[in-house]
Order: C-alpha cells, then structure tokens, then sequence
C-alpha cells in the first residue's frame, strides 16, 4: 500500500531541518512502530494522529540519539 510521506517529510524538516527524498522517506516509515504505520495505511499518512504520532516517535529518537 502507497502511503503519503508529505506529512512525514514537514515533521523531520521541522525536527532537523533536513529534507528527504523519497527513499529515504520510505526506510524511515518502515522504521517506525506498527501501531504508528498502521494509522497511516487506515487513515493516511496526512492524517493528524499519524503526524502526532509519528512527531512524537521521531522526537525521542532523535533526543536518545543525542544523547548518547
């Protein structure tokens, strides 16, 4: 199932600021829980929940990963 990575793509530019092409998009999707990537293939990945979610998820990622 296609999935939108739009919303993906505002939340790693507004959490780093890089911006990322579509592969890289896609392995990052892959990367985040199932409850998070099913919300997206049930609603969309523009859905606000995803975004939440998915917001959420990235944060703390990338916060343990600095701090490591």
């Amino acid at each position: 199932m296609k999935v939108n990575f739009d919303r993906l793509h505002d939340i790693l530019v507004e959490l780093d600021g890089k911006s990322r092409n579509e592969q890289e998009l896609s392995e990052i999707f892959n990367s985040l829980p199932e409850h998070v990537k099913n919300i997206a293939y049930q609603w969309s990945g523009s859905d606000t929940v995803f975004g939440d979610e998915a917001y959420s998820y990235l944060l703390k990622k990338m916060e343990h990963n600095h701090a490591e």
